[in-house]
């Protein structure tokens, strides 16, 4: 990758990504809510119900749904393509092929993201381990108990996974060329079609989010296929307008 490791460095350098990694730790919230009496974000369900894969699955798709990450993530990606071609930092790039460097900036950002769900993912596990498996919800288990209850998570999980990466993609695609504050509604726009979808039944299938409640005892793998090849679809369309206008760009 051409200067992938300066650009996920300087990546690193903006407070803007280490406040988007701080929100991986919202789970945490929880642990604080309990010292307090209120029914805010508290826990509830039948007894020995909730794996730790439940749990992490529900926290990603409510931060999913706090938008807050979400709009952090797009400014950044803004500061990275439209502020660098207004600022004419991108002329320090010329002599660089442009598909690679297009590449390596889109790389640096999904590391950021990725980054993010570890975070999650390591806050969610400390909590669950030292403070939920106190509770009597808790199933005192990695995995969901039953077949049918772990392929619901892995759907519910990488639906909004794909749905997110998609909103990268789509964040750069349209920072290319417009300014922060359009790229961050049109991301917004995108990001309510996709979760209101799954309840019309005009738009139930066309995005990756809206198949769990389609799922029966037999059709996981077809499902799990269809939703891979959606988000494919939409990540070659993505990409390849991507590229196109960024090799257009006059530096």
């Amino acid at each position: 990758m051409v200067k992938f490791k300066p650009i996920f460095l300087n990546l690193l350098k903006m407070k803007g990504s280490w406040l988007y990694l701080a929100f991986g730790l919202f789970p945490l919230i929880l642990f604080i809510v309990a010292f307090f009496n209120t029914n805010f974000m508290q826990l509830s369900g039948e007894k020995h119900s909730l794996s730790f894969l439940e749990f992490f699955s529900s926290v990603f798709v409510i931060q999913n749904n706090a938008v807050i990450p979400l709009i952090i993530l797009t400014y950044i990606i803004g500061l990275n393509f439209y502020s660098e071609k207004v600022k004419g930092q991108l002329y320090f790039y010329k002599d660089l092929p442009r598909t690679k460097l297009c590449n390596s900036k889109i790389l640096s950002l999904l590391v950021l993201y990725f980054l993010f769900i570890i975070v999650l993912f390591v806050s969610s596990l400390m909590l669950y381990y030292f403070h939920i498996s106190n509770m009597e919800i808790s199933a005192h288990q990695f995995f969901p108990s039953s077949q049918s209850d772990l392929q619901y998570v892995l759907l519910e999980f990488f639906g909004t996974f794909f749905v997110q990466i998609l909103c990268i993609l789509l964040a750069v695609l349209l920072s290319i060329s417009l300014p922060n504050g359009y790229t961050i509604l049109g991301v917004i726009g995108f990001y309510i079609l996709s979760s209101i979808a799954p309840f019309l039944k005009s738009l139930k299938f066309v995005f990756p989010n809206g198949y769990q409640e389609q799922l029966t005892d037999n059709n996981f793998i077809s499902i799990f296929f269809v939703i891979i090849l959606i988000f494919v679809i939409y990540t070659i369309i993505f990409y390849t307008v991507i590229l196109y206008k960024f090799n257009k760009l006059e530096y």
